[in-house]
């Protein structure tokens, strides 16, 4: 319906998770078995956890010289949907909407709380946003790229994505201090727009004469936003600009600074303005979703060898922002999660955590702490204290290497084989193949397309891209060449074979045809005066085709009539 849309923005980004599940039951296979401290080689599970809770890792089985069966894990893909890189393609999907809203109708962000992630990413997408003072739009918080940069870099939320920064990169285009005033903004705002895109201008009875004269008067230089408005004088006399009198609203004032841009009302009437000014200090952005978005030829975004996409790098050239166009595939050892291993762990593996995992794994710890608890019990309070400081001392010695436990198993939600159990990503594809796989690819997307198009044009425009795709599949896959087998659908040479003979689909395109031509003659029969045009059409039609075409037309019209 074209409706406004407005977007309250306050929230957290992507979700960020790890398999529970896995989490209270792995081992770790230590590089020494009686000192931890020296690393360790990899993480598992037991035969009897594997039985438990295999369908949540893919993992290989180990025998040890003992005889002992561990089974090592791989990758965690976790029992609960939501833990990593499937929160992002949910996200792509939203960034893909607002993007075609903001192109469909009008958009506004409000920022009236914290907006993280993929909620900053809509308040660049929707374009107009409105910020509280107090709130920062940002992709990722000021802790976790600390851990990433190695140094305490940010103290804030507000130093990366506050009005500071936000209202002079031309991200915001109001600021304000509280919500009544941001309500208040977004009112006024939508008191200069129609009510629905095509609809009316909001005209209202202006306040401020439309007959009075201008009574600014630039002395040395123009001011132009006294210019706009008006302005006090020496005297403290108010001098009336060319527009309404408090009515104009100025946007994007810390960042184009060459020019005064905005909105006022004219005699009641809604305007946009951009008036000159004389400072110099400009820049400008791109918007890769949107270019991604409108894109009518195949895309195939590849995670490389060693390459990792996370978090709105991710978001940004995910394949439901143009699942009709846009394929993601990843390389064995890509990676991709909501954040880097060292962040995820500052949120979801915190000090305490940690802490349990060698109360859980340790030996040692194990042993202190039953010793700390029989000695509670006897009242031995020399002794118990002797064992906790002996406990903190274990535990302060174990602490870096299970910072590592920890990054390792963040690492194992990252790993391509998660991303395409998570469906995600379309395959996963080696590196050594990976030219030979996307000619194929791609070879098969042209000829798809170019099908697609004939498809099309033979139904009419009401037909989308994915019901031709539909059709196309059903009719190869009726065909002699592909009897049925579902499997067929992915066999190229195939499929090029059968798209080649064009005897193959031309009676299902005669049908489209038909349905289509029919369609516009009921379009035509709704209304009584297309109907009393129709011989006159129909004859106009019958000169201009050549005299063999038009025998023949008539002479079927002539069956048709009986």
């Amino acid at each position: 319906k074209k409706l406004p849309l407005i977007y309250l923005a306050a929230n957290s980004g992507a979700r960020i998770g790890v398999a529970e599940e896995v989490k209270a039951c792995f081992k770790v296979g230590w590089s020494n078995e009686s000192s931890p401290e020296r690393g360790f080689q990899y993480v598992y599970l037991t035969p009897e956890d594997y039985t438990k809770i295999g369908s949540s890792v893919i993992a290989h089985e180990m025998k040890l010289a003992s005889g002992e069966s561990r089974w090592v894990i791989d990758t965690i893909v976790g029992k609960e949907d939501g833990l990593g890189v499937e929160n992002l393609t949910g996200s792509g999907a939203i960034a893909g909407a607002y993007s075609r809203a903001y192109k469909e109708t009008f958009t506004l962000t409000y920022v009236t709380g914290r907006t993280v992630g993929i909620g900053a990413y809509l308040a660049r997408l929707g374009m107009r946003c409105i910020q509280r003072l107090d709130q920062p739009i940002i992709l990722t918080g000021f802790s976790a790229l600390n851990k990433l940069l190695g140094r305490e870099v940010y103290s804030s939320h507000m130093q990366l994505g506050g009005p500071k920064i936000m209202a002079t990169n031309g991200v915001v285009h109001l600021t304000v201090s509280d919500d009544l005033e941001g309500v208040s903004a977004i009112l006024n705002w939508l008191s200069c727009i129609p009510p629905h895109i095509g609809g009316p201008l909001p005209i209202l009875n202006p306040s401020d004469p439309p007959e009075r004269l201008v009574e600014y008067l630039p002395e040395n230089s123009c001011d132009p936003r006294a210019a706009i408005s008006g302005a006090l004088d020496s005297s403290g006399n108010w001098k009336g600009g060319i527009f309404d009198r408090d009515s104009f609203v100025e946007t994007l004032e810390g960042w184009a600074r060459t020019v005064v841009t905005g909105r006022a009302k004219l005699g009641g009437i809604p305007v946009g303005i951009v008036a000159v000014e004389t400072q110099t200090v400009m820049q400008a952005g791109s918007t890769i979703v949107e270019n991604l978005r409108t894109y009518k030829q195949p895309v195939f975004v590849y995670i490389p060898m060693m390459g990792e996409l996370r978090g709105g790098a991710w978001v940004v050239v995910d394949s439901r922002i143009n699942s009709d166009h846009i394929e993601m595939y990843a390389e064995r050892t890509a990676k991709g999660n909501v954040l880097e291993p060292e962040g995820m762990i500052e949120i979801k593996f915190r000090t305490k955590e940690l802490l349990e995992c060698m109360g859980r794994l340790d030996q040692q710890l194990i042993n202190m702490k039953a010793k700390l608890q029989e000695a509670k019990s006897n009242g031995a309070h020399a002794q118990m204290d002797s064992l906790q400081q002996q406990i903190r001392s274990r535990e302060k010695q174990l602490l870096p290497v299970y910072t590592q436990i920890a990054t390792k198993f963040a690492e194992l939600h990252d790993t391509s084989l998660r991303m395409a159990a998570k469906g995600v990503i379309k395959e996963v594809v080696d590196w050594d193949r990976s030219r030979s796989f996307f000619y194929r690819r791609l070879r098969r997307r042209i000829a798809e397309s170019s099908l697609v198009k004939i498809v099309k044009d033979a139904a009419g425009d009401q037909l989308s891209h994915k019901s031709a795709m539909d059709l196309i599949k059903k009719w190869f896959l009726d065909s002699s060449v592909a009897k049925g087998r579902e499997d067929a659908w992915v066999n190229d040479e195939a499929f090029f074979s059968w798209k080649d003979d064009l005897g193959n689909y031309s009676e299902k395109l005669q049908e489209l045809r038909v349905q289509k031509v029919l369609l516009q003659l009921m379009n035509i029969g709704n209304s009584s005066s297309d109907i009393q045009t129709l011989p006159q059409g129909l004859a106009a039609l019958l000169s201009k085709m050549e005299p063999s075409s038009r025998k023949q037309m008539v002479d079927e019209l002539r069956k048709v009539l009986g």
